[in-house]
């Protein structure tokens, strides 16, 4: 937690929310590790050097581990702690578990292709590597799990730290991925906000899609239980779907998710009515602090500008939640 400050600070006031949000990630690491060695069938020994993948998401993983290397390296080196901790958090939390853990797992357990058995060892130790000066006791007690002879890894601070060059940088490659990050993404979102069950399966059109969203197509389906269409982009949106606009280099893509039959009307009006309420008396809250001349003028820079972003956040939810209230009378 003391490392993820930025060093601008005065003083660190303690914030028992931050402290416990990091306890989680502890968690994630262990969580995360146990479950790789698992997955890789109790051996999860990190190869010598980076594999050559050819398959996207393992490409795509070593390109990310490749740029928190290189944010690592820099604030490591330029004294900016916090820079290189929460480029770890980030990659640890939502690149390596949150995205390739969730990728690989089905293929794992089904066999896999030795590449993405040497792409999940060697990312995987090469994150305990990078995490190690951050947390040093868990990662110790992880990095002994993953060999068959502890001997000839005394301890991980006796390791190569991981270097930007290890893996290829692929920016092309992390744009693809993006895209098709932000198409699941908008699908997984609107069963959320409407409360639909994972259980239930949704009918799901996906309109301007470039060539490598439509072949990760089983991809879209898996993460978002939904039973995807592509077609080109425009066109009426059907009655009974709601619809997002993901932005991409070849053009925007629309997402539309079918909930007609799978939301029940009055209780959708119901729900979105108490958020809006919800949405509404926070707002009124938030634009109270900040109308504040003591709190604009003595707050933190970093309080100021987090209010101004949670301003901008219930601002964007009211808009959202009143679209979805127009469309519960198609429901």
């Amino acid at each position: 937690s003391l490392a993820m400050y930025p060093p601008s600070n005065i003083r660190i006031a303690l914030a028992p929310k931050r402290i416990e949000g990091n306890r989680n990630f502890l968690h994630k690491i262990w969580n995360a590790t146990r479950l790789s060695i698992e997955l890789l069938g109790g051996r999860a020994t990190p190869p010598e050097r980076a594999p050559d993948a050819k398959d996207p998401w393992n490409a795509w993983i070593l390109s990310r581990l490749s740029q928190a290397a290189r944010v690592a390296h820099a604030g490591l080196d330029g004294f900016r702690i916090d820079e290189a901790a929460n480029e770890l958090y980030r990659f640890f939390w939502y690149d390596f578990c949150d995205w390739y853990l969730e990728i690989v797992k089905p293929r794992l357990r089904d066999g896999a292709d030795e590449e993405t058995r040497a792409t999940l060892a060697w990312t995987l130790g090469a994150s305990l590597r990078l995490l190690h000066p951050f947390v040093p006791f868990v990662t110790e007690e992880l990095w002994q799990k993953l060999h068959d002879y502890p001997e000839k890894f005394a301890s991980v601070a006796l390791e190569r730290f991981p270097q930007p060059e290890d893996a290829r940088r692929d920016a092309a490659l992390e744009a693809r991925v993006d895209t098709l990050k932000n198409v699941i993404v908008a699908a997984r979102t609107v069963r959320s906000e409407h409360g639909i069950k994972w259980a239930d399966q949704v009918p799901l059109e996906v309109r301007g899609a470039d060539d490598f969203v439509v072949q990760q197509s089983s991809t879209v389906s898996r993460l978002t239980n939904g039973l995807p269409v592509f077609g080109p982009a425009g066109g009426a949106r059907p009655k009974g779907y709601t619809m997002s606009v993901v932005s991409s280099a070849a053009g925007p893509i629309e997402v539309l998710v079918g909930l007609k039959g799978l939301v029940d009307p009055a209780h959708e009006r119901e729900r979105i009515e108490r958020e809006i309420k919800k949405c509404e008396k926070d707002l009124a809250a938030i634009a109270k602090k900040l109308s504040s001349p003591n709190f604009a003028d003595k707050a933190p820079k970093e309080v100021v500008d987090e209010a101004h972003a949670q301003k901008k956040s219930m601002q964007e939810a009211i808009v959202r939640l009143t679209e979805a209230l127009a469309l519960v009378g198609e429901l």
